[in-house]
């Protein structure tokens, strides 16, 4: 019967886990504090640069947009090769 850990317990888990889930957590401060910032420095940047608001709203999508798309290529990386215990 399987126990509520699963077929192998604890046993297998790979205590470098939560060094995954800091990683995690950190990349996701750094995005809302990123947002928060821009969304603060909105105000100023539409007076200096006479944006309307649709156009703050472009510059908001296009800041996450490119801020998303340079981490998609440190989300494939390779990792190191394990040795098997059989």
């Amino acid at each position: 019967m399987l126990s509520i850990h699963g077929q192998y317990g604890d046993a297998r888990r790979d205590p470098r886990r939560w060094w995954a889930l800091g990683a995690l957590v950190a990349s996701m401060l750094v995005l809302g504090f990123d947002s928060t910032i821009l969304d603060v420095a909105l105000p100023t940047m539409a007076r200096e640069l006479g944006t309307s608001t649709g156009q703050q709203q472009w510059m908001a999508n296009a800041y996450v947009v490119v801020f998303a798309s340079l981490m998609l290529p440190a989300g494939p990386r390779p990792q190191t090769p394990r040795s098997s215990t059989v």
